[in-house]
This record gives C-alpha cells, structure tokens and sequence, in this order.
C-alpha cells in the first residue's frame, strides 16, 4: 500500500510538473506574434510598439494566459487619441487588435484660429487641426485637452440643426460659428452677415421666426447689405449694414 501511494505521489508531481511546463515554459501557449486591422489607414508603428512592450515585460509578459488585453486596450486609446475603439482579442500564438479610429465632424478653435483641434460627432477632441473644409467653431472657452469634450454634445446637434436650416431652406452655407460659454451662438453666413442664438432658448421656434423674416421682411436683396439678426429674445431683430 506504501508503495502503491507513492507512485501515485510521483505520477501526480509528474503530471503537475508537466502542466507547469507546458503553462510557464513551452511555446505553446506562448504569443509570438501580433496582426492590427483596420478600415483606414493606423499608426501601425506605434500600436506595434505598445504590444511589444506588453509582450517583453516580465517573466510571463507574451503568456496566452497572463497577457491582459484590457490593460492593452486602455493603454492604446490613451496613447492614441484619435482611435474611438481598440479590441484586443487573443488567439493561440497570436494577438489581433481591430482597430476603429474616429471621424472628424468638426474644428474647433479655442479663443483663436491658430489653437485649432479636430472634434467627432461626440464632441471630443482628439487630434490637432490643420487646413480642413469641416465646420469652424470659435469657442471663448479656454484650450480642453485631447479626449475632453469640446463642448456639450446637444450643442452639436443644435448646430448642426442650424446648418441644415440654413442649406435646405435657402441654399446657403454657414461660413462658421462663434461659441460663447456654451450658451450663445453666432453663425457667421457666406453672405457675411451673421445670426444669433441663445442655444437655451426653443431653436424650432427661432428658426421658424428666422425663416420667416427671410421669407417675408428681408428680401434677397437687402440681404447683401445685412449685418445680423438677432434671434435671442421674444422678438427677431435685424441691421442692415
């Protein structure tokens, strides 16, 4: 019976020890390599470089088991804050990372047009601004950090609300905007002249009163010569130039 106990003693450390190898020192379940994919084009390099870094740290770094993708993905999108989305998936050998990146909606300048930011549909900022066609936004609001948002994200969809007023019912672009304490907005026209919000007010009815002096009061021709209309009070107001 002693005899017998002690092979199973053996045949246990055995098995244990092999399990151990196989966990901590074969190359089965080692990572060795690693794919990025995407739609557009990434910084490759650079995700690269974070995986590699994961994968050389300490004695289990490129482990299958010990890898921690969430770390990974954390680590990504704060590094890199022009991606939206990193998922980390782990595959025997093999780590894929898609990778999805966010799309610029809009630039926005704090309180000059030479500290300028691309901003998502979400509002956040996420990667300095160069020459662009996207929408202009002049914020009085001091410099917000990369992944902060720029703004409230109803305040996107008010101007976008205003755009597409100004595009669908007389053709006419909006040059930019001028954001002042996320409450007051002034919408600067191709034509030069400029409409004013009060973004806490109702924008329907503003709009509704705005149509209908362009409409009814201010012809096309008068409008070459106007300076504003004033839409944050009970009464639209107007000034010619």
């Amino acid at each position: 019976m002693k005899k017998k106990g002690f092979w199973f003693f053996v045949l246990g450390l055995a098995g244990f020890c092999g399990v151990v190898y196989v966990l901590f020192f074969s190359g089965l379940l080692k990572i060795k390599t690693f794919e990025i994919r995407s739609t557009v084009p990434v910084n490759e390099q650079g995700i690269g470089a974070i995986l590699e870094a994961k994968l050389s740290k300490g004695f289990l770094g490129n482990s299958f088991l010990f890898f921690d993708s969430d770390k990974t993905e954390k680590e990504i999108l704060r590094v890199f804050p022009e991606i939206k989305k990193a998922q980390v998936k782990k595959r025997l050998q093999k780590i894929i990372v898609w990778i999805e990146k966010r799309n610029p909606a809009l630039v926005i300048c704090f309180q000059t047009k030479e500290n300028c930011f691309l901003v998502d549909t979400e509002a956040i900022i996420f990667e300095k601004a160069g020459a662009s066609n996207l929408p202009l936004i002049l914020s009085s609001s001091l410099k917000k950090n990369f992944l902060e948002q720029a703004f409230p994200k109803n305040i996107w969809v008010q101007i976008e609300e205003i755009s597409s007023f100004f595009q669908g019912q007389f053709n006419l672009a909006v040059a930019e905007f001028e954001l002042e304490n996320e409450r007051f907005l002034k919408a600067k026209t191709q034509q030069g002249w400029y409409a004013y919000f009060d973004l806490q007010s109702d924008l329907k009815l503003d709009l509704v009163k705005l149509r209908l002096l362009l409409e009814n009061e201010i012809t096309p021709e008068q409008q070459k010569t106007l300076e504003y209309i004033d839409l944050r009070f009970s009464k639209a107001y107007y000034k010619q130039k």
